[in-house]
């Protein structure tokens, strides 16, 4: 009978109620203007453009570098989307896709641990599944993706999960299903599935099928960089290859890799098979490794959300290789859970300040709560302006009015001074400046514009009209 309650409780109850945390405090961070368009109003304004006609351009992206998204990124996977944004045409549903995808991995690591522990001739496997769903829970690299709405990477990344199992299973044509959705997130997320393929060649000896997987993967991301970008952005290079710097801050990405390992209790240092999945990663991880984008080699943005779930199936391979031994047999029970427990701890204050719960008790907390809901019942003036209006908003205003034509952000100095004849501005004091220095550099600076003049200053809302 306990065995039945907690194999119901790996398997379902603990994932469902740790999905709705997800996906509850996603929602309560975009209720409280804790989201900014970069990069939450890509993924919005792109599919609901789509759906509605207005083709494959995010315009607030598009004003000012002139090249359209489409050669910005390249992701097909945004054509999935198109039916969630039209269909529940409010930016709430992205929050929620978000949540749910990864609340996928609380679901997907247990049937994974079960895989390799059944493979490995054992059938208790539900303990150390229930760690690793704690474990997961606090796991920085996890809440970096999570706090850092919303990307189509980390939509894609619960596919890496499901192709690594199918794998396991034989089951070649989901597993080349998966891996195909995992590459049209993004191009970025078609280095992973080289690594999906590194995995199947090193730790399931399929040399062939893995190999297949790495030529298509390179040969897949090779052509979106060096042929189909160039092609689409008249000539120009991929934005981001002035990035590739290997050497820049070489002392912090070696702390990187690190703080990876320690996050993951230097598990995938335990063994030959914990080792080799961690280094399945490494495709993944040289994308930021090479950059001198500091973002994609910390844990404060979204740029783990596909190199995590290598990390964690090697630190399963890890704890399976520990257990084995004669001094885990040997050890006290208390003693292990008295470890359990403390890992546990350090890791949520390590990554507190990403948490879901504690996002969910800052807003539950916030003395701002009735301006907030002050500020989005003003916001609907906004969305009554005219649609051939053109409309320009601060970042953090931005994602709740981000399904609407002829919708443009304030981004940068250069905004301040922009002739606005015919246009609307908003902004407001509650919401996030992204690079303005501060509210009142913005509010100054609009102020100052001889083409605006103020229509109404609702306290939480100001409202500027083009002369």
């Amino acid at each position: 009978m306990e065995q039945k309650f907690l194999h119901r409780s790996v398997h379902y109850g603990i994932p469902l109620a740790l999905t709705a945390v997800c996906v509850i405090a996603s929602l309560a961070d975009l209720y409280a203007f804790r989201v900014n368009d970069w990069d939450f109003s890509y993924f919005s304004v792109l599919p609901w453009n789509l759906g509605n006609g207005y083709g494959w351009h995010v315009p607030f992206h598009e004003l000012d570098s002139g090249i359209p998204f489409y050669a910005h990124h390249w992701q097909p996977f945004a054509l999935f989307l198109v039916p969630f944004l039209t269909w529940f045409d409010s930016p709430y549903t992205l929050s929620v896709l978000h949540g749910l995808a990864l609340g996928t991995w609380f679901f997907l690591l247990p049937l994974f641990i079960r895989q390799v522990y059944e493979e490995d001739g054992r059938s208790d496997y539900l303990k150390t599944a229930l760690f690793w769903e704690l474990v997961l829970f606090v796991y920085l690299p996890f809440l970096g993706a999570w706090r850092y709405q919303t990307h189509l990477t980390t939509l894609v990344s619960p596919a890496i999960f499901l192709a690594v199992l199918s794998l396991h299973r034989h089951r070649f044509v989901w597993a080349c299903f998966w891996c195909i959705l995992l590459a049209c997130g993004q191009e970025r997320s078609s280095v992973a599935v080289f690594s999906v393929g590194i995995y199947a060649f090193l730790l399931l000896k399929q040399y062939r099928f893995g190999s297949c997987l790495c030529f298509a993967s390179a040969a897949y991301f090779a052509g979106v960089i060096k042929i189909l970008f160039p092609f689409l952005r008249g000539g120009e290079n991929y934005a981001f290859s002035g990035a590739i710097h290997p050497f820049y801050e070489i002392s912090k990405k070696i702390y990187f890799l690190l703080q990876y390992i320690l996050c993951t209790f230097c598990l995938p240092l335990a063994g030959k098979r914990a080792f080799l999945t961690a280094l399945c990663s490494l495709p993944v991880l040289g994308i930021g490794l090479v950059s001198n984008r500091g973002p994609m080699y910390a844990f404060a943005h979204h740029y783990q959300d596909i190199s995590a779930p290598f990390f964690l199936m090697s630190g399963v391979y890890g704890l399976l290789w520990i257990q084995k031994l004669s001094l885990w047999r040997r050890c006290s029970r208390k003693i292990i859970l008295f470890c359990c427990v403390l890992l546990l701890a350090l890791s949520f204050i390590a990554g507190r300040f990403s948490h879901p719960l504690v996002h969910l008790s800052f807003a539950v907390t916030d003395p701002r709560l009735e301006q907030y809901a002050t500020l989005h019942d003003e916001l609907k003036r906004l969305l009554d302006i005219s649609r051939d209006k053109t409309l320009f908003v601060q970042s953090g205003i931005g994602p709740l009015v981000s399904l609407r034509e002829n919708r443009y952000s304030l981004v940068a100095h250069n905004d301040l001074k922009r002739d606005y004849s015919g246009c609307y501005v908003a902004i407001s004091q509650l919401c996030g400046v992204y690079s303005f220095e501060n509210y009142e550099v913005l509010k100054n600076g609009l102020d100052k514009n001889d083409t605006l003049e103020l229509v109404c200053d609702l306290g939480v809302l100001r409202i500027y009209r083009g002369k």
